[in-house]
């Protein structure tokens, strides 16, 4: 037995038309199969994007660690200061402003009342987050002896 002619296939006699049409059919079956992959890949990478946009939105206060998170961002808060109880009382009621004389209640200096104390206070929780959380606004609003926590919009 001849080992080149155990493998040799005998001449097959196929219309090319037919060949032709099946490498067609392959061809299409192929390029929908790579289509299909490509859209699932799209969709994918479109509901990471979304969920991304979503926890980036998402500014919250740690009130036992005393840290600001936005997403995988963060930023240490003093423990026990000023600008610990102005981000405890505005994150704890995100629509309703604070006043000094609340902040200064929860931080236990309700005699030290130093109008300026809590404007100091607010200033730098806005420089840290601004740098560390990435923000395009101060994170802290104050308005007439008030803060409140700004426009999510505004800040992203």
């Amino acid at each position: 037995m001849n080992p080149i002619r155990i493998f040799a296939a005998e001449q097959i006699n196929v219309d090319p038309k037919v060949t032709e049409a099946s490498a067609w059919i392959m061809g299409l079956v192929l390029l929908a199969g790579v289509v299909m992959v490509i859209k699932e890949v799209i969709v994918l990478l479109l509901e990471h994007r979304r969920e991304q946009d979503a926890a980036d939105r998402n500014i919250r206060f740690d009130t036992v660690k005393s840290v600001l998170y936005r997403n995988y961002r963060q930023v240490d808060i003093p423990d026990n200061s000023l600008e610990h109880y102005v981000c405890k009382l505005v994150f704890e009621e995100l629509n309703k402003p604070q006043l000094d004389i609340n902040i200064l209640e929860a931080a236990g200096k309700p005699d030290d009342y130093d109008p300026r104390a809590i404007e100091q206070a607010v200033r730098r929780v806005n420089k840290k987050a601004s740098k560390a959380l990435e923000l395009k606004e101060d994170l802290l609003i104050r308005r007439k002896e008030k803060t409140f926590l700004n426009d999510i919009d505004k800040l992203i």
